[in-house]
This record gives structure tokens, C-alpha cells and sequence, in this order.
């Protein structure tokens, strides 16, 4: 059994003043406070950088604001330390320099309470889907701030909108697992899309087309790679210094397959755990210096996730495939190495690590190969009111490759022995 997610009172309560006051106190009050407004009335549809928006510092306390107030909910729910909940925490610290705010995820996230008021449930049986809920919620600020309505129409229909949008996620999600068997680990990504694209549907009726300028930042670079480099030393360092044998086992980690659901929290516990997200910042950081990659808000809300997975799912052994296929898939005419798609996918395409594991190399490579082509076609559909695209992008590729990985080699056995009995 998992362990409750216990953080001592005063302690929490230190870290929370401490952490908050030194970012405050990180540059001018006035910018700081105008960028932290800035980011929380923008429209956030996909691709909105909040480092560009709103600076570095305003993009970090919006997410540690937001990851605080995430950790308060979970203790408060009694919630369980496990690797979901480890993987859930930093994807939403992480998207929280790429489209998330306090106002647009505190709708949706009351909607999912609701949920579980009406059907005598609890918070806790949803720890996971509680946390990636908030990746729809960009249909709260698009209606709040996008549409130039008067605010007392705008804010109230964003509101509403997420509140339904709340209540609805826990039941799609809970069916659209079936279609990929498990071997997308962005599934609550696969089935926000669905939710996405009828909000985009509906706006349509009314010649809405959701989109937002193109504008990222390079002024989160020097800092995102200090604070991944410490979770990284950090992270290396207290398991080793505990657990002698922690390479030993980690070998086994490595021949996980990575389905959903592989906890690795629960498997293995919290020092490899912590070890495995480090050699995934450590990979994080090599990528973006061999592929010079500058990191900006969406960028790193791809490291983050891709550490955060590192307790559910992912590791060094099941992601390399599915990367090498995006750089395969940067050789086609439409890409280049230095485009926007094939650096996100770099990150966000591990979603289909699974497919790797389980199949092997082959079809990984074919899985971040397709995840790439497919993906600009499913940010259409769904309008960037889904913010994990590659989550319901990967969602289809995992349903295709997964079955061509399973029959085809029934298929080749069966031929083959039809033939020796002839």
C-alpha cells in the first residue's frame, strides 16, 4: 500500500513563505505583480508561452502557487504518495509556464469535485485524472478573455464552461484507455482532446476559430537550466548516498515495459523512483544542449512532465526509441530539427514510451515517427483548448501501432505455418 501524503504543518508552512517571499523579492514588485496579471487574464490556448507573457519570475510563482495549492488539495484528501500523483504534480508545475493559471484550473477542478459529490465518491480514487484535468482548462480563459466579451459575460461563461468541462472529464477518461490498451501514458490527455474538440465545434457554430499569436521567450533559459540542474544533483546524490545496490535495481526498472499502470513509486520506492526522474533530467538537460534547444515555457513544461513520468512509466530504456523516431520524422521536407513540432515532440512524444518497451525499438521508432505527423492534424481538430495535443495525439498513434505490433506477427506465424504443413 501506498503511503498518505503526510507533509508536517510547520514545514510545509515554512517552505511555502520562504519559497514565495524570495520570489517576490526576485526583481521589481510592480513587474512582477503586472506579469502575474498579464498571465492570468491571457486566453491560454495552445501555444502560449507565460515566460513571454508575463516574465520568468511571474511564470514561476504562478506555478508554485499553483503546485502549492495542488499539495494542499492532495493532503487535504488524505491522497496517497504514488507515482501518479509524483508524475501529476510536475506536469502541472510545468504547464504552468504554458497555459495554466489559478483562475482557468480552479473551475475545472471544482467541476471534478462535484463529480465526485454527486456520484459519493472520493478525490482520492482520482488523484491522477484530478491533476491532468487542468489541461483543458484553457476553454475557461479563451471564453473569459478571448472572445472580447464584457467581463460580466465572458468570465461567468468561462466558469460555467469549466465547471461542465469538470464534471465530464473523470467519465471520458475512464472509457478512452481502451482504445490504446494502456500504452499511452498521457491518457487523460487522449480523452481531454475529445472534450476539446467539441468545445471548438461549438464555437464554430458560431464563426469562432481560436488562435493566438506565436510568441515565445528566451529570457527562462539560463534559469530553467540551474533548477533542472539541481533536481538533477539532488536527485543523483541522496539515493545513491542511501542505497548502496540502487544501480543494481534500477537495471531491473529499466526492463519495465511502462504501461499503464506501471508505478514506480510503488514498485521500487521513493529513492529509485527519485533516481530514475534524475537521469531523466539529466537526459532532458544533454537534449537541450547537443540539439540546442533554448528553453522556453512550453519546453520546459515538456522536461517537467517528462521528469515527472519518470515515476509512472517512463525511463531512459523506453524513451530513446520514441525520440529517435522524432528525429527521424525531422528529415522530412515539412520539418526541420529547429522546428516548434519536433522540439515538443522531443519531450511530449515519450507519452508513446510504452509501445517501445513492451514491442521494442522498431516500433518505437515507428511511434515517434507517426506521433509527429499526426500531431499538427490533431491540434486542428481540437482547437488548443487541449493542452496535452501530444497526449491525444498519442492517444490514435498508440491505437495504430499497438495493433500493428500485436497481429502482425500472428499474422507472419500464421502464413509461415500454413506453409511448412503444405
Amino acid at each position: 500500500m501506498f503511503p498518505a501524503l503526510k507533509i508536517p504543518r510547520p514545514f510545509y508552512t515554512i517552505l511555502f513563505v520562504v519559497v514565495t517571499l524570495s520570489i517576490l523579492f526576485s526583481g521589481p514588485f510592480i513587474d512582477l505583480f503586472n506579469g502575474f496579471i498579464r498571465i492570468q487574464n491571457h486566453p491560454s490556448i495552445l501555444v502560449s508561452d507565460f515566460i513571454a507573457v508575463g516574465g520568468f519570475s511571474a511564470s514561476l510563482l504562478n506555478a508554485w502557487l499553483l503546485a502549492s495549492l495542488a499539495l494542499w488539495i492532495l493532503r487535504s484528501v488524505r491522497a496517497n504518495y504514488s507515482g501518479v500523483a509524483i508524475a501529476g504534480m510536475l506536469t502541472l508545475f510545468g504547464f504552468s509556464f504554458f497555459g495554466k493559471n489559478l483562475v482557468n484550473v480552479l473551475p475545472v477542478w471544482f467541476g471534478f469535485w462535484l463529480f465526485t459529490k454527486i456520484t459519493k465518491s472520493s478525490l482520492r480514487q482520482y488523484v491522477g485524472t484530478f491533476l491532468f484535468s487542468s489541461g483543458i482548462a484553457p476553454v475557461v480563459s479563451y471564453l473569459a478573455f478571448g472572445l472580447n466579451l464584457p467581463w460580466f459575460v465572458g468570465v461567468p461563461l468561462g466558469i460555467l464552461s469549466g465547471i461542465l468541462l469538470g464534471i465530464l472529464t473523470p467519465l471520458i477518461v475512464a472509457v478512452v484507455g481502451k482504445f490504446h490498451q494502456g500504452y499511452n501514458l498521457y491518457n487523460t490527455g487522449f480523452g481531454l482532446g475529445f472534450l476539446a474538440m467539441l468545445s471548438s465545434s461549438l464555437l464554430s457554430i458560431f464563426s469562432v476559430t481560436p488562435s493566438i499569436p506565436l510568441n515565445l521567450s528566451t529570457e527562462g533559459h539560463i534559469p530553467s537550466l540551474l533548477i533542472i540542474g539541481i533536481f538533477f544533483v539532488v536527485g543523483i546524490i541522496i539515493p545513491l548516498r542511501f542505497d548502496r545496490q540502487l544501480l543494481r535495481k534500477w537495471g531491473r526498472l529499466l526492463q519495465s515495459p511502462g504501461n499503464l499502470p506501471s508505478d514506480y513509486q510503488k514498485e521500487y520506492g521513493s529513492l529509485l523512483t527519485l533516481f530514475n526522474m534524475s537521469s531523466l533530467a539529466l537526459f532532458s538537460l544533454v537534449l537541450v544542449l547537443v540539439l540546442n534547444i533554448t528553453i522556453n515555457g512550453p519546453i520546459l513544461a515538456g522536461i517537467f512532465t517528462l521528469i515527472g513520468f519518470g515515476a509512472y512509466g517512463k525511463h531512459l530504456k523506453n524513451i530513446t526509441p520514441i525520440i529517435m523516431g522524432v528525429l527521424l520524422a525531422s528529415l522530412l521536407p515539412a520539418y526541420s530539427l529547429d522546428s516548434l513540432t519536433i522540439m515538443l515532440a522531443i519531450f511530449f512524444g515519450t507519452a508513446l514510451a510504452p509501445i517501445a518497451g513492451k514491442f521494442g525499438p522498431f516500433y518505437g521508432v515507428l511511434a515517434g515517427f507517426l506521433v509527429v505527423i499526426i500531431s499538427p492534424f490533431a491540434l486542428r481538430f481540437q482547437g488548443g483548448f487541449d493542452l496535452y495535443n501530444f497526449g491525444f495525439t498519442a492517444g490514435f498513434v498508440a491505437g495504430i501501432v499497438v495493433v500493428i505490433a500485436q497481429q502482425f506477427p500472428l499474422h507472419i506465424r500464421s502464413n509461415l505455418s500454413q506453409k511448412i504443413k503444405h
